[in-house]
Formats: C-alpha cells, sequence, structure tokens
C-alpha cells in the first residue's frame, strides 16, 4: 500500500528548524502540500511539476483542481505573507472562498509563525509557469498532459 507507514527502525533525527524557510519546508511536508498540489499521473508525481497544481478531486459536490502554488505568475505570485495566512485561516482569498476540498480548516489554528514560515519556504519553489484555473471546464494541458481548467492556455 502506498500509504502503509515504512517502520522506524532507528532513531529519527530532529528537522533543522533553524530558520523561517527550514522550518516552512519541513512544515510544507508534514502538512502534505505537494501531495495535492503536484499533478500526478497514475500516482506518480508529474517531474518538473511540484507544487504547481493541476491534480483533479472529484466529489459528489463538485470537481477542482488543486492550484499551483508556485512564485510564478499563474500561480501564488501576487499573495504576499497576510494574504497566505489569512486564506489558510478563513478559507478565503478576498472575497473568494477557497473549495473544501482544499483543508485549510486542519491548518487554521497553525501559529503564525508556523504559517509565515511554510509561505516563506513557497517563495523558495522554482517558479512553474502552469495555468489552473478552477473557474472554467477542464481542457487538455500541453504541458503535464493532464485535463484541468485553463489547460488550453498553457
Amino acid at each position: 500500500m502506498r500509504s502503509a507507514p515504512e517502520p522506524v527502525t532507528s532513531a529519527v533525527p530532529m528537522p533543522d528548524l533553524s530558520d523561517p524557510v527550514k522550518r516552512g519546508a519541513f512544515l510544507a511536508r508534514m502538512a502534505s502540500c505537494a501531495d495535492c498540489h503536484t499533478p500526478q499521473e497514475k500516482g506518480q508525481v508529474k517531474p518538473g511539476f511540484e507544487f504547481a497544481g493541476g491534480l483533479l478531486f472529484t466529489t459528489p459536490a463538485e470537481t477542482v483542481m488543486a492550484a499551483n502554488i508556485t512564485p510564478d505568475a499563474s500561480g501564488i505570485s501576487f499573495y504576499d505573507e497576510d494574504l497566505f495566512v489569512q486564506a489558510i485561516r478563513t478559507g478565503k482569498v478576498k472575497a473568494r472562498s477557497l473549495s473544501p476540498i482544499m483543508p485549510w480548516y486542519g491548518y487554521r489554528n497553525m501559529t503564525d509563525e508556523d504559517l509565515k514560515a511554510i509561505f516563506a519556504d513557497l517563495r523558495t519553489l522554482k517558479p512553474v509557469k502552469h495555468t489552473v484555473d478552477n473557474t472554467e471546464q477542464p481542457t487538455q494541458c500541453k504541458l503535464c498532459g493532464l485535463k484541468h481548467g485553463g489547460g488550453d492556455r498553457n
């Protein structure tokens, strides 16, 4: 099973939390941000698209694609630290609500320091030009090969 934990056979070293970016990288890994915000095909990550969005989620209520959270203009380059913290705390980016598929409510009680550290880490990611738009019907994306809103604009 892909999600089954592997046994711990020796002591696990403490993560390096000495600066906000390192702390944020650790927290983003523990929060599994890349698992949803990186497109996959047949369970395999699309190389070069780490955190670039496009993974499709279908529920009885809606179909949404995870957002590109890289610092590219097609991602969250317009976010500042305050907007990121507000989005995770409230589930809203200004007047727009995040989909409930994004588990912001599970992260909203993190400390400001932790949320700011995650944002600091996201700012260091390689910017990936990958338009993902949940207001549009899914279309074929020539970049990642998947179908998602805005795919035809890539």
